[in-house]
């Protein structure tokens, strides 16, 4: 039973773009963002990046308030990973070090 839910997943996500094509429904951005999910929740945060990237770039005008603000919080994520690969990758210190706040 173990990793079926992930050949599910794909399947729906198959059956709703087929759905959208054939009924001529706009709803790319919810669409890209439960791709986005599952992409991260698959260990992929390069490709659930780029469609949050892509979804704020090409598809902002069509899509709800909140679904843009979850695109935005799933880039700043993104990068967040990023900067700290990169620092583990040239081993600089990880911690903040700026003086204390008095």
């Amino acid at each position: 039973m173990q990793g079926e839910s992930i050949p599910r997943a794909f399947e729906y996500m198959y059956q709703g773009s087929h759905l959208n094509i054939k009924e001529n429904i706009n709803n790319h951005g919810s669409q890209m963002l439960l791709l986005s999910t599952l992409f991260s929740r698959l260990g992929i945060s390069h490709l659930s990046t780029v469609h949050s990237e892509l979804l704020l770039h090409c598809y902002q005008r069509g899509c709800p308030f909140d679904e843009r603000i979850r695109a935005s919080c799933r880039c700043a994520l993104g990068v967040s990973h990023s900067l700290y690969h990169y620092l583990l990758s040239t081993n600089k210190p990880l911690g903040y070090t700026s003086r204390p706040l008095r």
